[in-house]
């Protein structure tokens, strides 16, 4: 059962909530129009701290239900009230997990932010984010996992930021909608990753250098994934299948199979051999160095790489005050706007 307690002063009021139970290895958030960060500690329980005005910290539930395999969930959401309204103010929630139980499912539904921090998730996690928000995985420290799913539903953002990143299985990006999935790192190695955008959202993965045998891209619709900075790779499998567009031109593959149904473009080079199919008015565009073997039917172009810069999006501050996000997908670019409030 939880232990609940409750401060307040003149502007905001804190509650604080605790739970004893063990193996709570999943979060599941839907409490829209809240900031939420997750962190560890090194007591045996998880704590979460609401901070915002009284009326609107009395509305979150917070709950701890069995889940799969013994594990246990956290599920926090407003109350069931039968004419719910939206937060009247904003509301800051911090959980704090045992930090030798990692989370290894996380979900997050609405419009709100949610930054996980290091050692929130663990060896293997899905992260998902569904709706207009966003949410952060903000490291400092270098990940090294055995794999990782993130998907984005909607027109959300999911960013990952460390300074290096391994993953010794796979990294799985998954994006349904316009939104977009962001990672930002120096090092990146994965026995195989692969990027899936359906709609007109993207992937972006900067990497200093990317390392992975197995690499697949797929776009569905007119969305866009790209790589940049530097990369080598094994065998990179691409399949686009309307406007949409992939660039790889920054990455250095032994092979690269690849096919356009529509009117898409694809950027890309290889080392031993490049064999492309274009069904319709698609584009192939290929840089330097020349595969031994190149085979593109029925066209082809050739380009020189050209470099691009992308920074990460500013995290969320750990306190009351918000910020607005909209990213606009114009010809496969995303477009960002940032205001705060």
């Amino acid at each position: 059962m939880p232990n609940n307690s409750t401060k307040t002063d003149k502007s905001t009021a804190t509650r604080e909530i605790t739970f004893d139970e063990k193996n709570i290895n999943a979060l599941r958030e839907g409490v829209s129009g809240s900031k939420v960060f997750i962190s560890t500690h090194g007591d045996n329980s998880t704590k979460v701290v609401l901070t915002g005005q009284q009326a609107d910290i009395d509305r979150v539930k917070a709950q701890v239900h069995l889940y799969k395999l013994g594990g246990r969930i956290l599920e926090l959401n407003l109350d069931d009230d039968p004419n719910p309204t939206s937060l009247e103010g904003r509301v800051l929630m911090e959980i704090l997990i045992d930090e030798t139980q990692p989370l290894q499912v996380v979900e997050s539904v609405g419009s709100s932010d949610i930054v996980l921090e290091n050692g929130a998730i663990g060896s293997q996690a899905i992260v998902e984010k569904i709706g207009n928000g966003s949410m952060y995985l903000n490291f400092t420290k270098d990940v090294d996992m055995k794999k990782l799913h993130a998907v984005l539903r909607g027109s959300g953002l999911i960013q990952l930021v460390a300074p290096n990143v391994k993953f010794h299985s796979s990294l799985q990006l998954d994006a349904v909608g316009s939104g977009s999935i962001r990672l930002h790192t120096k090092q990146m190695m994965a026995l195989s990753l692969a990027s899936k955008v359906t709609g007109s959202g993207d992937i972006l993965v900067n990497a200093t250098n990317l390392d992975t045998n197995q690499l697949s891209s797929m776009v569905t619709g007119s969305g866009a994934i790209r790589y940049h900075q530097a990369g080598v790779i094994g065998n990179h499998v691409i399949d686009l299948c309307g406007s949409g567009k992939v660039v790889s031109s920054s990455l250095l593959s032994e092979k690269v199979l690849a096919s356009i149904t529509g009117s898409g473009e694809i950027l890309t080079q290889a080392l031993k051999a490049l064999d492309g199919t274009v069904f319709g008015s698609g584009t192939f565009k290929v840089c330097e160095p020349w595969p031994e073997h190149l085979h593109v039917s029925p066209r082809y172009e050739k380009i020189t790489h050209s470099s691009k810069t992308f920074k990460p999006h500013p995290v969320p501050t750990r306190d009351l005050k918000f910020g607005f996000q909209k990213q606009i997908n114009l010809f496969g670019d995303t477009i960002s706007i940032n205001v705060d409030i």
